[in-house]
């Protein structure tokens, strides 16, 4: 009795092994892209709902005088404030998204750069840390435009 039991336990565990390794063992694992979630294929705005300097929060109050950042999927990024969309013209820059590393880097006319990692990465709020090699002073919280 014990060695059928015990055989029985050996030939279930062995059967749970094999089902679970066979569920994986022939599809590659693909790593996640990142890119469309900054701009949905075309263009995407995202409001700096918080810009965290030396843990404190140096955002503009009040929601038309906050920045925004538009993502474009040509790799174009413009900021500007809020109120100012439509009359100013923004500050361009590129930014190159790492999916696989989970940084951006965004550059203003070659003189200045902001390295992040990107530390939370959801459909609704995006929270980016400045890299040490990179010149950005600061953490930004993203959030999609809410309606006005």
């Amino acid at each position: 009795m014990r060695f059928s039991f015990l055989a029985l336990t050996l030939t279930g565990s062995l059967a749970l092994t094999i089902a679970l390794s066979s569920c994986t063992s022939n599809y590659p694992l693909k790593s996640v892209d990142y890119s469309d979630l900054f701009c949905d294929g075309n263009s995407k705005v995202w409001l700096v709902d918080k810009m965290i300097v030396n843990d404190v929060d140096v955002t503009r109050t009040g929601l038309r005088n906050k920045e925004v950042f538009i993502f474009h999927d040509n790799g174009v990024i413009d900021r500007l404030p809020l109120h100012a969309m439509g009359q100013n013209d923004p500050k361009k820059a590129r930014y190159y998204l790492d999916s696989d590393k989970k940084t951006m880097s965004i550059t203003f006319r070659k003189q200045e750069e902001w390295m992040f990692k990107l530390s939370v990465l959801e459909e609704e709020r995006i929270i980016m840390r400045p890299l040490k090699k990179g010149s950005a002073p600061f953490t930004l919280e993203l959030i999609p435009l809410p309606e006005l």
